[in-house]
């Protein structure tokens, strides 16, 4: 397997040929298991767990699109299916965005199965773990705020902290993620903590 652009060119055998597909080049971090403060200091316990190191780009998206993602039935199964949208900004290496949980699962299960592991959204502790440490610090690098290191809007009038506001997501790798889907969804009609079909952990 080699990687090209973000992308990485594997050879699937199949029954008539070989063929050429893309798999999205993914950097997994491993997160280590132990104990951690969770929510407003409750102490809860993980295992070791892998997790992407930035959020899916739309050229990685891209990938699920090009290959019928949205046309297979495999990948929906239980789910809801929209037809795809546009990313608000198009370019290759800026988080995907205008995807909605259900397509997020879509896009995870079919990697699964390309990869030949399971891959899913990570849970709610599982992604709290991952973004403040051990410690349950309020930011990644700590708890007080500092100017520059995250993408948000930092000169609102009730709580100017300070001069940066891009109004539009930035390259991956530029600033931590801010928000993105967990395997915990309530919202999505599943009550909390209720996993899928196809899906453990």
């Amino acid at each position: 397997m080699h990687t090209t652009t973000g992308l990485a060119t594997t050879v699937v055998p199949t029954t008539q040929a070989n063929r050429t597909i893309l798999l999205p080049d993914i950097d997994w971090v491993d997160i280590p298991g132990g104990e951690f403060i969770y929510q407003q200091g409750e102490l809860r316990s993980l295992p070791t767990f892998r997790m992407a190191r930035h959020p899916i780009t739309n050229r990685q998206y891209q990938t699920f699109i090009d290959a019928g993602g949205y046309r297979d039935e495999r990948w929906w199964t239980d789910l809801e299916r929209p037809a795809p949208e546009a990313a608000r900004w198009p370019q290759a290496n800026r988080p995907r965005t205008n995807v909605n949980w259900y397509e997020a699962v879509a896009f995870c299960r079919s990697l699964s199965a390309q990869l030949g592991d399971e891959l899913r959204l990570p849970s709610e502790e599982e992604w709290e773990r991952a973004a403040r440490g051990r410690d349950g610090r309020e930011y990644p690098w700590g708890n007080a705020y500092e100017s520059g290191r995250a993408n948000i809007d930092e000169t609102w009038r009730s709580n100017r902290v300070g001069e940066w506001n891009l109004w539009q997501t930035t390259a991956v790798g530029v600033v931590p993620p801010a928000v993105d889907w967990t395997l915990n969804c309530s919202s999505c009609g599943l009550p909390d903590g209720r996993r899928l079909p196809g899906f453990t952990g």
